[in-house]
């Protein structure tokens, strides 16, 4: 009997610690996003995060976005990709001008069930080669 009762409060102490971990888990997704430069001469650039510059031997800028969000579980993210579109980024042409922009360029905190969550973004922008990447967020064609 003791056994049994001994077997049965290490089942319900591992239902309950996998289930809390469940919820604290790290929840992560990577988008992909790309954009047609053709004609463009200068690009400039407003990217909520951390955002790194890469130079590839691709015709478009390809966008990879990491978002890594701690403390809630996937729907949350899901929700804030899917819904709220809030890592997406948007091209705006104008006249003379072509911006890359991200949608959402403030980031209130995330918050589920009272608990505040961890939220990285990251953004990796692959550009053509045929630009030149300056300082300050601007991407000119080399001529």
């Amino acid at each position: 009997m003791r056994y049994f009762v001994f077997f049965r409060f290490v089942l319900i102490f591992l239902g309950v610690g996998l289930g809390i971990s469940a919820l604290q888990a790290q929840q992560r997704r990577i988008l992909h996003q790309t954009f047609d430069v053709t004609g463009i001469d200068e690009i400039h650039l407003d990217i909520y995060g951390e955002v790194e510059l890469v130079s590839w031997s691709g015709s478009k800028i390809m966008s990879e976005t990491t978002v890594e969000l701690a403390g809630a579980p996937k729907h949350v993210l899901e929700f804030f990709v899917k819904e709220k579109k809030r890592y997406d980024i948007e091209e705006i042409l104008g006249a003379d001008f072509y911006v890359l922009q991200s949608v959402e360029k403030e980031h209130r905190e995330i918050s589920y069930k009272g608990v505040t969550c961890e939220e990285k973004v990251r953004v990796r922008l692959f550009i053509p080669e045929d630009f030149e990447i300056l300082e300050g967020g601007t991407v000119l064609r080399r001529k």
